[in-house]
């Protein structure tokens, strides 16, 4: 093979690699076409959860959402003692913004 190469003029043997060169990439660009096509008929890309949303609503057993109260993390000192317990406990979202909650949570 060395034999081959060193008969060429060197105007001959840079054309014979330049043309190798584009033969490869050629082949390259073309496989990674294919191997992309490929790709996206074999998997959709994964639903990601929102991860605000995650931090803020949970899904209880039942299929209902809970979510905290709100109105309870400063200027508390004129609530009463009372209104500051009940918003303590843990609230339902409401119907017209469930399925919405939902699709964030990705369930």
């Amino acid at each position: 093979m060395a034999a081959k190469i060193y008969n060429k003029s060197p105007e001959k043997l840079h054309l014979s690699i330049l043309l190798r060169k584009k033969d490869i990439i050629a082949l390259l660009k073309s496989s990674f076409r294919l191997f992309l096509k490929n790709l996206q008929e074999k998997h959709m890309p994964k639903m990601k959860t929102h991860r605000g949303a995650a931090k803020r609503f949970k899904m209880k057993k039942n299929g209902t959402i809970k979510r905290g109260s709100a109105y309870r993390s400063h200027i508390l000192t004129k609530k009463d003692q009372k209104r500051k317990r009940n918003l303590r406990k843990p609230q339902v979202v409401a119907k017209s913004d469930v399925q919405e909650v939902r699709e964030l949570l990705g369930k």
